[in-house]
């Protein structure tokens, strides 16, 4: 009996330690700490579901792992007076209007590690695609609106307000350009600030 034993635990596989160590779960990973009004608080990794990823209709894309001098989360409000006034500035259900339209309220565009996410809140038009960031140059590609088509700017920050100037971009017949160029965006931190219905997420708080 004792020889039968000693053989099925021969027979077993790998030693008992290599299998704890296959079946222990991976360490999660650490949060960053980041100051806000004096107190320092635990920021959580960014998470994007698979879903919520841009296609790759055109390749290489950039690095997700990798921090580009733009990433953060941006944000403009336009009034209905800048647009034109009631009725002709008032989103509506439009379905053969084209995209990027300018809208009146809060917009918000992050740029978090190659991929930017643009929402029109009040719209509800969103979008999001690759972007990558060369010397005062930003190019964005890969949006499910224009799939082939690159847009072109260049790009100026002062302290929070970040300026795009198109250099060439044909993304649903300029639309995209006059949606980013019009009006400076501020650089909010999502973390200090709670921005309401902030899409996709608040990415490690800018």
């Amino acid at each position: 009996m004792v020889m039968v034993l000693v053989a099925a635990a021969s027979c077993s596989g790998a030693p008992t330690s290599e299998r704890r160590n296959e079946q222990s779960p991976r360490p999660a990973a650490s949060p960053r700490v980041k100051r806000v009004g004096g107190v320092d608080i635990a920021v959580p990794p960014a998470t994007v579901p698979p879903e919520l990823k841009p296609y790759p209709y055109v390749t290489p894309t950039p690095d997700p792992e990798k921090e580009t001098p733009l990433d953060g989360t941006y944000m403009k409000i336009r009034t209905l007076e800048q647009l034109g006034g009631v009725p002709d500035a008032l989103p509506i259900k439009c379905l053969r209007c084209a995209p990027f339209q300018p809208h009146p309220g809060v917009t918000t565009l992050i740029l978090h590690r190659g991929t930017y996410y643009l929402d029109h809140q009040m719209a509800n038009f969103r979008t999001l695609g690759h972007y990558v960031v060369e010397g005062r140059r930003i190019t964005l590609f890969n949006d499910v609106n224009c799939t082939l088509d690159r847009g072109r700017y260049a790009w100026e920050r002062n302290g929070e307000r970040l300026i795009l100037r198109e250099v060439r971009d044909e993304c649903s017949g300029k639309s995209r350009a006059v949606d980013l160029t019009t009006l400076p965006w501020t650089r909010v931190d999502p973390c200090a600030f709670r921005i309401l219905k902030l899409w996709p997420a608040p990415l490690e708080c800018g």
